[in-house]
């Protein structure tokens, strides 16, 4: 051990190594101990792994905006009129109407609210007599003059004809608004028809993706698990990198195999499109109900009961 004493290498070093070739044999492992504090050298976080070596010429694959308006060119095209509920000119119609009577409505409500304010404005004296009344027109130079009374008379009136013109609006609006809702069902019914086709396709190609991903996550998986069974230690040079929010295909409670599963249920796809480990899970199919015995023609004339 005292020949390693003045070498700049770990006394761990084996004798046949260079100091060059080991030390880039060790530069991955850039890690400290979590129970140590981290050493003023090294800046960042306290765990840090360096890039694995034989890595830094292989191609990078990304995801860009072009892939995705590239997938997005495959499936189905459709026009953005087709998918509007303003294409049925009856909806047109009863959406104006609609906005016309809420127009409508809410005028006649800030109308009667100013009614009310004026209202509560007015004073009522009760000592203003008849003479004053009388002297107050004489001087106005025979305009007549009402009186407090007179006044909250009138403003009383117009309130009760707004209310009830407002009532009548309401209940017209609540009338145009159920028409709209079923407008709004008919032909929301009639366009998720059309769009059903467009729909299980982009179904059937989330499951193409899946399947093609279930494969990825189990070859990676299989590496780690091969280099185990076989004693190789990884751990500080292989990151183990599962996906454990989709689950894998051979676990019948997944996510996955629950969305191809209700793929299959609502007719999205075919059983037989599905791979067999999710297909020998599906429920068989309902049996058709037999058909109740119809009656013979003896009996139905009574021929027995003679």
């Amino acid at each position: 051990m005292s020949s390693y004493r003045g070498s700049t290498l770990n006394p761990m070093t084996p004798p046949n190594v260079t100091p060059s070739a080991f030390q880039t044999r060790l530069r991955p492992m850039n890690l400290e101990c979590n129970r140590c504090p981290p050493s003023p050298a090294i800046k960042g976080p306290r765990f840090k792994r360096d890039p694995m070596p034989g890595t830094g010429s292989l191609p990078r694959q990304r995801i860009t905006h072009a892939a995705i308006t590239t997938l997005k060119d495959t499936t189905m095209k459709l026009k953005d009129g087709d998918i509007r509920l303003e294409r049925d000119q009856r909806y047109v119609t009863a959406t104006a109407k609609l906005t016309e009577l809420k127009s409508e409505l809410n005028a006649l409500e800030q109308q009667r609210n100013d009614r009310q304010t004026n209202l509560a404005g007015i004073k009522d004296d009760e000592r203003t007599s008849a003479l004053d009344m009388a002297a107050k027109a004489l001087l106005s130079e025979g305009v007549t003059i009402e009186s407090p009374a007179q006044i909250k008379e009138v403003i009383l009136k117009s309130i009760e004809e707004l209310g009830h013109r407002i009532a009548v609006l309401r209940r017209a609006c609540e009338l145009q608004k159920s028409t709209v809702g079923e407008l709004t069902a008919e032909i929301g019914k009639q366009i998720s028809l059309e769009l059903m086709p467009t729909h299980a396709e982009n179904v059937r190609k989330v499951i193409a993706a899946l399947l093609v991903l279930d494969e990825a996550i189990g070859a990676e998986s299989d590496l780690r698990d091969t280099c185990k069974e076989r004693g190789i230690p990884i751990s500080a040079h292989i990151r183990a990198m599962p996906v454990h929010s989709i689950g894998r295909l051979k676990d019948e409670n997944s996510r996955l195999s629950a969305y191809i599963k209700e793929a299959v249920e609502f007719g999205m796809i075919d059983a037989a499109d599905v791979p067999a480990i999710v297909r020998d899970r599906l429920p068989p199919p309902p049996k058709p109900a037999a058909k109740p015995a119809g009656r013979s023609k003896a009996q139905a004339e009574g021929w027995l009961a003679a």
